[in-house]
């Protein structure tokens, strides 16, 4: 019984350990919509200065998306054409220092 509470435990620590990860925004992907793609549950997503146009869509994934310098300089920026980031089923999104 221990050996298989240990096992356990080791696979529930490897799973989130393999997919929180941190992903650079420009360094690992190009846009933010890509790197949003691309996180498993738990992953944080670091956004780079600049200003990102674009309408990010985030459905049923729990992600951190944090400015790498603050809000001064990330701008998420929909053109007008919707909502900046649409946030849908069972999400939970942190966002820091995101202007």
């Amino acid at each position: 019984m221990k050996r298989m509470s240990l096992l356990l435990l080791l696979v529930v620590w490897f799973c989130q350990s393999v997919y929180a990860v941190t992903i650079g925004i420009p360094e690992d992907q190009s846009t933010i919509q890509e790197a949003v793609d691309a996180a498993g549950n738990g992953g944080t997503i670091l956004v780079g200065d600049g200003v990102y146009r674009e309408n990010i869509s985030i459905w049923n994934k729990d992600l951190i998306l944090l400015s790498e310098n603050g809000p001064t300089g990330t701008v998420i920026d929909g053109s007008q054409s919707g909502r900046c980031v649409n946030i849908s089923g069972s999400s939970i999104v942190e966002m820091k220092d995101l202007l």
